[in-house]
């Protein structure tokens, strides 16, 4: 993604609650030469005070818990969210994200959700459980969900003029 965004000359930001993750990111940058930030914080805090509209958003936050989450990454939650990976902080850190995406969305900005999908009823699951179903009746529309993600833009967006790129 960030050297994606680089090519594009679009900024980028990544944030995580882990401040290893963090560093870990930041490290990767520099070693790079990428111009882009890593901050550590809880995801739906940073959108939450972002100031400005945000043109495109990859969620790949709070874990659902699919019972395969090793010790460490269980001990993380943990140590910096107070608890154990649970599908019900899941659902709420994404719909608190959703909520704060309604008004701080670009109009033509978009929306990316990992780890979402539907259900053979059409119920969506995992990280887009709440917020997907939110988003829909606040004036989303799917762009395209494939691969256990969706990509979600606002109906005026005109269609085919996403940004490409050329290897």
């Amino acid at each position: 993604l960030a050297f994606l965004c680089a090519d594009l000359d679009i900024d980028f930001i990544t944030v995580d609650m882990d401040p290893a993750n963090s560093r870990r990111a930041a490290r990767m940058f520099k070693r790079l030469a990428l111009p882009f930030r890593s901050v550590t914080a809880k995801g739906e805090d940073y959108l939450s005070a972002f100031e400005g509209l945000i043109d495109y958003v990859f969620l790949d936050a709070y874990d659902f818990d699919h019972g395969q989450h090793s010790e460490l990454r269980q001990s993380r939650y943990t140590q910096f969210l107070g608890g154990r990976i649970s599908d019900s902080e899941c659902h709420q850190m994404h719909l608190d994200c959703a909520r704060t995406l309604v008004t701080k969305l670009a109009p033509d900005g978009l929306i990316c959700f990992d780890d979402t999908w539907t259900d053979e009823g059409g119920a969506w699951m995992a990280k887009g459980t709440t917020a997907m179903p939110f988003l829909l009746s606040n004036g989303f529309t799917i762009v395209e969900a494939r691969n256990h993600a969706a990509l979600l833009g606002r109906p005026n967006f005109p269609r085919g003029t996403y940004p490409t790129t050329t290897s």
